[in-house]
């Protein structure tokens, strides 16, 4: 009885094809494998697979560092110790509009451009580090030089600038009346916390003679930075 069991499954795997099932799809099997007559015969029993895109294997793409995955508003770069990172202005519009237009971003950066210059100034031969749009604030923890940033409004062709001037790292922002008719509430406000709440603009200078007013007015940015310095 057992004999004919045994005769009946190997007919019945003879006839059926029996072996071992492979997870690779029907492209990805060679099919030019030698057969004894009954399909693909494997040695070991093993799918002999054939690749369908030949060449090197690609090398693992490293993963980013943590901070590369921030919003894109905060600093790449925390400076270094002694130097001073000068961020990309904030920009506050007239009510209704969401976006700053081209012109608008064109003062910003000559904004930033005149930051750096005052930077510099300041801190002789300090390294200073100019972030590119947007990155407006240093992270959690804070910048390991002197953060320099600034505050822009504009309504229509009028402009007011506030500097904005914080010591290394988590310490509250400075702010300096830099151009236009500007009140500040505070003269201070805590580190990484919004501005605008704590400056009125009573009146704005022209954009268009915006950074010669700023270049009469830039003492007290430069006092401002070298006491955070010190």
């Amino acid at each position: 009885m057992m004999k004919r069991c045994g005769l009946f499954v190997a007919m019945c795997c003879a006839g059926l094809g029996c072996g071992p099932s492979f997870k690779e799809s029907p492209r990805d099997v060679d099919t030019e494998a030698l057969t004894d007559g009954r399909g693909p015969v494997r040695p070991n029993s093993q799918p002999i697979v054939r690749r369908t895109t030949p060449g090197p294997v690609p090398a693992a793409v490293p993963e980013e560092p943590p901070q590369s995955r921030d919003a894109p508003e905060i600093s790449r770069s925390p400076g270094v110790k002694g130097g001073a990172v000068v961020l990309w202005p904030r920009i506050v519009l007239a009510r209704g509009e969401k976006k700053p237009d081209a012109e608008t971003v064109a003062i910003a950066r000559k904004i930033q451009q005149k930051l750096a210059a005052v930077a510099r100034q300041s801190l002789a031969g300090a390294p200073v580090d100019v972030r590119p749009e947007p990155q407006r604030v240093c992270t959690q923890t804070g910048c390991v030089g002197v953060s320099v940033g600034a505050l822009l409004a504009k309504v229509g062709k009028g402009c007011a600038v506030v500097a904005l001037v914080s010591r290394p790292g988590q310490s509250p922002q400075r702010l300096v009346a830099w151009a236009g008719r500007v009140t500040l509430k505070a003269a201070e406000v805590p580190f990484r916390s919004h501005p605008e709440g704590s400056v009125g603009f009573p009146d704005f200078a022209s954009c268009s003679s915006l950074i010669e007013q700023l270049a009469t007015n830039d003492g007290p940015v430069v006092e401002a930075i070298r006491e955070a310095a010190r």
